[in-house]
Parts: C-alpha cells; structure tokens; sequence
C-alpha cells in the first residue's frame, strides 16, 4: 500500500448502494487492524458489526449495514492510540477499494457500547468518532 496514494484518493462515503462488505475484505480488514500496534502499546478489541443485528445506525449514512468498532481499556493516552490505530484501518480499507466513512456525533453511542460489549474500565474513544461504515461500492 502506498500511504501517501492511498491518502490522497481516501474521501467519506455518505451514500453506499446497499451492497454488502465481501467476506474477503471484511476478513482482511479485521486481520489488519488485528496486527496493529501504535506508539503506547495499548492493545485495542475491534470487531465488525451488523447494524440489524444490533439495532445500530446513523440518520445521515445510506446503504450499508456493516461497521468496524473498536474499544481498549481506560488509560493515559488511550485516544492518541486509538486514533492512531483507527486512520490506518481507514487507509487499509481505501487500499483495498473498500468505502468508507468516521462516524461520531450521530449515532446512538448506547447502541454501540453495548454492540460492543464495553465494561467497567473500558472505553470507545472518539476522536473523530471510533466507527467506520464499510462497503466495497458506494454512490457517487
């Protein structure tokens, strides 16, 4: 992957066209972002999520039901980690063709924490917000 390409082609897709993530991307996806580490060594747990399965969504995204979240435990520097973590999914995910978009203030963080299971001493930073939406096609 070419980061600096990569970058320059990465744009957030608001409209998907309602095709589902490829179970191939969806698998590499998640074994990236699995092998991931960033500058404090602070272990995050991603896991893709279904929107009908776990009651989620966002009023202003269309078309794809499928998200990545992730959550880490509470500690010093725990958003500079994940956000650093996070931006290379989203580039991962450009690379492999794959729209996408952050999500933050409009969805129902409720819903998410608890699609993600977060307890006591855990948090989903939000930087920008610590949810992707994922489709390999997407609306112009």
């Amino acid at each position: 992957m070419n980061v600096i390409e990569t970058i320059g082609r990465r744009r957030s897709v608001r409209t998907f066209d309602g095709n589902a993530l490829r179970p191939e991307d969806a698998q590499s996806i998640m074994e990236f972002a699995g092998k991931l580490e960033n500058p404090y060594d602070l272990p995050v747990a991603w896991k893709l999520l279904d929107a009908k399965k776990h009651g989620l969504s966002s009023p202003v995204i269309v078309g794809t039901d499928t998200y990545i979240a992730g959550k880490m435990r509470r500690a010093p520097h725990a958003e500079e980690a994940f956000g650093y973590m996070f931006e290379k999914v989203v580039l991962f995910a450009e690379s492999l063709g794959v729209g996408t978009t952050w999500i933050a203030g409009t969805m129902n963080r409720e819903a998410f924490e608890k699609a993600m299971n977060v307890t006591e001493g855990e948090i989903m930073p939000s930087i920008d917000g610590s949810i992707i939406q994922l489709s390999d096609t997407w609306t112009e």
